[in-house]
């Protein structure tokens, strides 16, 4: 029994009626199980469903025309034929029907059989015949299933043969700019494409053909027939279509693509040789870290790339950042919104440098924040000018404007009347010379903010801090009798320091013993000497420290109601920052003491002396105060 899935195969049958025509019914419809379609008018044939027609010579003389016509409207799906003609039809007996032969038998029949016939025989002709129907069939759906899959596909697909263009879908059209899928049909790839790009597109197709694939996308820069010009990847094989060999192009339009990644390429270049240091962190991983810096970090912060990715970027902070900084930055980066700081952070060496720090959300196209890019930017000259400028300023603004003024008012006193009593005068001259100590000496505060400032350009020296402090103060005894000055600091500590560093020094104890009555009593000891730094604690024993006046030092900017009497404070603060080191308060003890954290030179990685040095000054000056 025949069959194409469920479906029972359907038989034409035009035999003329009589007697082989009743057998052949008979056995089709209820010994092989077939459909029989019984029709003679012409317009059933051309209308009417059949997987094979059986039909003997009359009947092929007679509806010839409408039987190929039906082959050809089923193509390429196969429509078979059988003729049956009694034995000996093909002989010379002139009442017997004659097998045809020629151009129609060709184009109309697949087989003949002689009859009478054996079941069996017609059974494995028939269905030998409708085997081939369904095989058709199968391979017409499949072909079908392609060409619907080809034309919805997004990815241009051609199919070509000797030059030309003999299907093209939507994307095809859309990439080469020809208005509909069908006008590409007939067209050369010559006609379609031009220059350099056209002919290498035709060169792939030859070769295609040649080894029956192509491995892999071949880039092409296509100049099209209207001048557009399109980059795209190519790549082919060889398939059969209509029944004859055939080269199937996929071409994919990467235009866009390309520029994409091109202009990463300049993003990428401009990064790498932005002054700016930049630092990206991966936003959708624990706890952040960098995936990416670039060299102008590098050298800002001292780490090396292969050190810091991977990481947070807090290690580049320490114990002088702000903590308030540090919390905005933090509720910013949760709140994935842009942020813009200056705060305190630390280079691999440990010197601290000021930072100007930019953080942008990166978001993608769905809105997700994936990355945070950090942007740094050294801003410790400008910082430290802000200051110098400010406590210039004040110093000029103030100490100097006040010492005019006594100046000019003294002055008036003795002009005002010729009469003017001796003593009175005499006064107010003494007056006169005091505030000119005074404007002196500001002059003298000026000479040594020169000498920080100028110091600018100067890289700090190795120095022994001992030796250096005990030099500056050397003479203190005879300016100020009964002050004294104890460097307490083992020898051999040698740090990286600045040359101004004990002019600065001096000058603090000068100030001291200025507001003490002429008397300063200090002590220097090493509160903490470790792998790479050193930090010395300043003690001033009368107490002659304003823990006002160092707070504000400490924090680095003054205001009109906040701020020290002289520059000295100052001084020492921008010595030990031009020395890579830092200056802190504690204004927590009593009484207050100054911290000088400095960069150690000896290499050593433990303390000089002994674990003595690991005390704090606090303990090791109540220990020599007892003694």
């Amino acid at each position: 029994m025949g069959g194409n899935g469920s479906r029972v195969d359907r038989v034409l049958l035009l035999v003329t009626g009589g007697r082989d025509r009743d057998l052949l019914e008979t056995w089709l419809a209820n010994e092989s199980g077939y459909e029989v379609v019984d029709t003679d008018a012409p317009d059933a044939i051309e209308a009417v469903e059949y997987d094979l027609c059986l039909l003997d010579t009359p009947s092929l003389d007679r509806h010839a025309d409408r039987l190929r016509a039906r082959r050809e409207s089923a193509a390429p799906s196969y429509l078979p034929a059988l003729l049956v003609v009694p034995h000996g039809g093909g002989g010379g007996d002139d009442r017997s029907p004659t097998v045809p032969e020629g151009e129609m038998a060709r184009t109309v029949l697949d087989d003949v059989v002689s009859l009478p016939v054996e079941k069996t025989t017609l059974r494995r002709r028939i269905d030998n015949l409708l085997r081939a129907r369904h095989a058709s069939l199968e391979l017409a759906d499949r072909e079908e299933q392609y060409r619907e899959l080809v034309r919805l596909t997004p990815e241009a697909i051609l199919l070509v043969r000797e030059d030309r263009v003999v299907y093209g879908n939507r994307a095809a059209a859309d990439l080469l700019g020809v208005g509909a899928a069908a006008d590409l049909s007939g067209r050369s790839l010559a006609d379609l494409t031009e220059g350099a790009g056209g002919a290498r597109l035709r060169q792939v197709v030859a070769a295609i053909e040649r080894d029956g694939a192509l491995a892999e996308f071949v880039d092409l820069d296509l100049r099209l027939a209207d001048g557009t010009e399109r980059v795209v990847e190519v790549a082919g094989v060889t398939v059969a279509y209509e029944g004859r060999p055939t080269t199937q192009l996929v071409v994919r339009d990467v235009t866009e693509e390309r520029r994409r990644r091109e202009r990463l390429a300049l993003y990428a270049r401009a990064m790498q040789a932005a002054a700016q240091g930049v630092a990206i962190a991966d936003a959708r991983r624990t706890d952040r870290p960098l995936i990416y810096v670039n060299p102008a970090f590098e050298r800002i912060t001292g780490y090396d790339a292969a050190e810091v990715l991977g990481r947070n970027c807090r290690f580049l902070q320490g114990e002088g950042t702000d903590p308030e900084t540090v919390a905005e930055i933090r509720e910013a980066i949760d709140e994935r919104r842009p942020v813009s700081v200056e705060l305190r952070n630390y280079r691999a060496d440990g010197t601290p440098f000021w930072n100007r720090l930019d953080i942008v959300p990166v978001r993608n196209d769905a809105g997700e924040v994936t990355h945070f890019l950090g942007l740094q930017r050294d801003v410790t000259g400008r910082r430290e000018r802000e200051q110098r400028v400010a406590v210039l300023d004040r110093v000029l603004r103030h100490n100097l404007r006040n010492q005019l003024n006594v100046v000019r008012g003294e002055a008036a006193r003795i002009l005002a009347d010729e009469g003017t009593d001796p003593e009175e005068a005499r006064a107010a001259a003494h007056g006169i010379l005091h505030a000119t100590d005074e404007l002196l000496d500001i002059s003298d505060q000026a000479r040594r903010f020169r000498e920080v400032v100028a110091g600018d350009h100067c890289e700090p020296g190795v120095r022994d801090v001992a030796e250096t402090l005990e030099a500056a103060v050397a003479g203190i005894g005879s300016e100020y009798p009964g002050s004294t000055v104890d460097i307490g600091l083992p020898e051999g500590l040698d740090v990286h320091a600045h040359e101004v560093i004990g002019t600065a020094f001096l000058g603090v104890v000068e100030m001291l013993a200025e507001t003490n009555g002429g008397v300063a009593d200090l002590a220097v000891r090493a509160a903490a000497v470790r792998r790479g730094t050193v930090t010395l604690e300043v003690l001033d024993r009368t107490n002659g420290f304003d823990g006002a006046h160092l707070g504000v030092v400490a924090e680095g900017s003054e205001t009109p109601t906040a701020h020290p009497q002289g520059v000295e404070l100052w001084l020492l603060r921008w010595s030990v920052e031009h020395s890579g080191g830092e200056f802190d308060v504690d204004t927590g003890s009593d009484p207050p003491r100054i911290r000088l954290r400095f960069r150690r030179a000896d290499g050593e990685t433990e303390p000089p002396g002994g674990s003595d040095d690991e005390r704090s000054a606090t303990e090791r000056t109540e220990a020599n105060a007892d003694d």
